[in-house]
């Protein structure tokens, strides 16, 4: 399908999903029914697409979009058992429940999907230059949820160790996911940049609502009507619509043999930025925090002091790959020189080496030059 469809049709289902939320004069349990069942709704239609670009894609993304549809499916388990508290029995849902074991299902093994696609297009030589990279958007994203999320998980008294951990589990299941399908952007093929798009602005839905949750429920203030439920539907809707992009149909695989490849969404240089614009944002968060804060963050000073580390590492991976390259350039063109001015069977010099060694004599001031043929 054409991304400006699925994407147009995913947009205008979330705007008409915040719409209908929005009425006045809607009551509490219709409120709750829209939310609870477009969500749903949107968990389930992702994990359909997803299953269905398993069977319908190359042989390197069965993988990463079987466990993309494994996922979403966990999610939408967890959404129904939510469903079922809210609107069967009628009462709010405890935290920690059953609902949030499919609910982490979905980060866990989406990771793991992401991380297949990744490798599908990382050699060996680049594993290292993707690891210092991941670690980047990482500590970025990492960055920007303490200011969000983390820190208020962190700083909660009398909560078990099992609402702290689960709390923690959702912002930083999302810093996972976001790392790895940005670096999968960074790094994929100019066919996958649309589906990967798409897949990134979804996954974003899903941390912006994960991070809204988590703060809404430690101040107490979360209900299922709230508007943060739009960022899980227009997320797994725009999920959706990456997975019905991504596969080619056959007919398409077979006549393209001839066919110049389609350009890439991204040029080069917003492949090589794309890993640090989350640096950037985190860079910026840092200083206001540190601007507006009535104290010492330390936990953000340490996050800053070990993203510098990491960007220094990555610039003297960088520099020590250049030397190796010219290094191995240099070696490449002597090769092809040789081969350029000597005969390739006995390995003599070829006529056009001898015009060039009469051409340099003859330029020679007071040249004295005899030529035997």
């Amino acid at each position: 399908m054409r991304a400006p469809v699925v994407s147009g049709v995913a947009t205008s289902l979330s705007l008409a999903f915040i719409v209908l939320l929005s009425l006045p004069g809607l009551g509490e349990s219709t409120v709750l029914a829209i939310s609870n069942l477009g969500q749903l709704g949107a968990a389930v239609a992702a994990s359909a697409a997803c299953t269905w670009a398993a069977l319908s894609s190359r042989r390197n993304q069965r993988r990463a979009w079987g466990l993309l549809a494994v996922g979403t499916g966990g999610w939408a388990a967890g959404q129904l058992v939510w469903t079922w508290y809210e609107l069967d029995l009628g009462r709010a849902v405890p935290f920690p429940s059953l609902a949030d074991i499919g609910f982490l299902v979905f980060p866990v093994v989406a990771a793991a999907g992401l991380s297949s696609w990744l490798g599908a297009h990382s050699p060996g030589a680049a594993r290292g230059r993707d690891l210092l990279d991941g670690a980047i958007i990482a500590g970025s994203l990492l960055v920007l949820s303490w200011a969000t999320a983390l820190g208020s998980v962190v700083a909660m008294d009398g909560e078990s160790w099992l609402s702290v951990a689960l709390s923690l589990a959702y912002p930083i299941g999302d810093v996972i996911l976001g790392t790895l399908v940005l670096l999968a952007l960074a790094r994929g093929g100019a066919g996958d940049t649309v589906a990967l798009l798409l897949l990134a602005g979804g996954l974003g839905g899903l941390a912006v609502a994960d991070s809204a949750y988590v703060y809404l429920v430690n101040t107490g203030s979360y209900s299922s009507d709230d508007l943060a439920s739009a960022g899980w539907l227009a997320g797994f809707l725009f999920v959706a619509a990456g997975a019905l992009v991504s596969p080619e149909p056959r007919s398409v695989r077979v006549t393209r043999r001839h066919v110049k490849p389609r350009p890439t969404m991204l040029p080069a240089r917003a492949r090589m930025v794309l890993p640090y614009l989350p640096l950037l944002a985190a860079g910026v968060g840092t200083c206001l925090r540190l601007l507006n804060a009535p104290g010492t963050p330390r936990v953000d000073l340490a996050l800053g002091v070990v993203l510098v580390a990491l960007v220094i590492a990555r610039q003297f991976l960088a520099m020590s790959e250049n030397h190796r390259l010219l290094l191995e350039l240099g070696v490449a063109r002597d090769q092809l020189q040789h081969q350029a001015l000597h005969d390739p069977l006995t390995g003599l010099a070829n006529r056009a080496l001898f015009a060039d060694r009469v051409e340099h004599a003859l330029s020679q001031p007071d040249a004295d030059v005899s030529v035997l043929f």
